[in-house]
């Protein structure tokens, strides 16, 4: 009996150092994922490339109040965008933007314009058999309606930007959480353990 009792003292020294050791690695791996997702969770960055498939309808975010037009005229440079266009789109900043974005919403602007007129000039040549000179006269006779598409457009894509740094956000916080409520558990395992080597060794010392 005593034999049997020294080898499952024995084997059992091993097994919770062996166990320690991984809960050790378990909870450093754990807190690692923590600190992690800590810092994710605010590093989603905004992109405001026109994408050929996009939606159509369009959504709503969170008012802010300020007027712009001075930064988008500059930003246009030499292609200087109409009144109207500047006017709309001060009104989508005001009520869709959200401060922190409103320098990136207005700098990536024109670069999403250009994109979007390019694809629709393409598209109007395609459909309707048209030249380069046909269709620049047509961007010209119809601008309004050319601005209003691009700015839909353009105010869709920042609604879907924001809602993904939301969902980017969100996701980031669950998984830290997790990580958290696991490095808790592992850490409770941990010293639960570590009693066990604790009292073997006070059996081993009571024994001689």
């Amino acid at each position: 009996m005593n034999k049997f009792l020294n080898f499952c003292f024995s084997f059992g020294k091993w097994f919770v150092s062996i166990v320690l050791v991984l809960l050790l690695i378990t909870g450093i791996y754990l807190g690692g994922s923590v600190i992690n997702n800590t810092l994710k969770a605010d590093s989603y960055k905004m992109d405001y490339k026109f994408a050929i498939n996009e939606p159509t309808q369009q959504q709503t975010t969170t008012q802010t109040k300020n007027t712009y037009k001075e930064d988008i005229i500059k930003v246009f440079g030499d292609n200087k965008p109409t009144d109207r266009f500047v006017n709309n789109t001060v009104k989508f900043i005001e009520t869709k933007v959200e401060e922190r974005d409103v320098a990136d919403v207005i700098s990536n602007l024109p670069v999403y314009y250009n994109d979007v007129k390019t694809y629709m000039f393409e598209i109007v040549k395609k459909e309707n058999k048209l030249t380069e000179t046909q269709v620049q006269q047509d961007y010209k006779n119809f601008r309004n309606e050319w601005d209003d598409i691009i700015l839909e457009k353009y105010t869709i894509r920042y609604a879907e930007q924001r809602k993904a740094r939301i969902d980017h956000k969100t996701r980031s916080e669950t998984a830290r959480t997790t990580a958290l409520i696991a490095l808790l558990v592992t850490l409770c395992m941990f010293v639960m353990f570590l009693i066990v080597p604790i009292l073997i060794r006070i059996e081993e010392n009571t024994s001689k």
